[in-house]
């Protein structure tokens, strides 16, 4: 069933010039939440958590650049963290090699398969916060002079 619906996506989307030129530029099939509307949700979650940090001053916080670097630690750490995936990925596929087929060999594959899965997530995390500095890059605010020494960073961890 899962196959017979999975070709039937690619029919309808190949089928429909705008559904087709999406999927060329974003590789979306336009049956989920679309890149745009799950970097707006980011965006939306971040900019909730300065909001109600009760020491943000909306007048002095420069909140573009602060949102900025969120993003841009958010994305730091996720690729730290895939390149530990994959480097654990590496490892089980050098051990598999020196294994004879059997129980072993078989539970790495299916520790592989998870690995691989988990950096794919990763990779979809990441590009949603691309996108949402994308969304950025003509976004303009005006703080006012800061009268303290600087401003606090925020680091609000996002789940994805």
């Amino acid at each position: 069933m899962a196959e017979f619906q999975s070709i039937q996506v690619a029919y309808d989307v190949l089928s429909d010039p705008e559904r087709k030129a999406r999927y060329d530029q974003t590789g979306e099939t336009g049956t989920g939440p679309t890149l745009e509307s799950q970097a707006l949700s980011t965006l939306s979650t971040m900019m909730t958590a300065l909001m109600d940090f009760p020491q943000t001053n909306v007048a002095t916080l420069p909140l573009v650049d602060q949102l900025r670097r969120m993003l841009t630690a958010d994305i730091q750490k996720q690729d730290m963290e895939k390149a530990k995936v994959m480097a654990s990925i590496d490892r089980r596929k050098e051990a598999i090699k020196r294994l004879s087929k059997g129980p072993l060999a078989d539970l790495l594959h299916g520790e592989i398969n998870q690995r691989e899965q988990m950096a794919a997530k990763m990779d979809e995390a990441n590009a949603i916060r691309r996108e949402a500095m994308r969304m950025l890059e003509d976004q303009t605010y005006s703080a006012d002079a800061q009268v303290s020494t600087g401003y606090v960073v925020f680091n609000v961890p996002m789940q994805f």
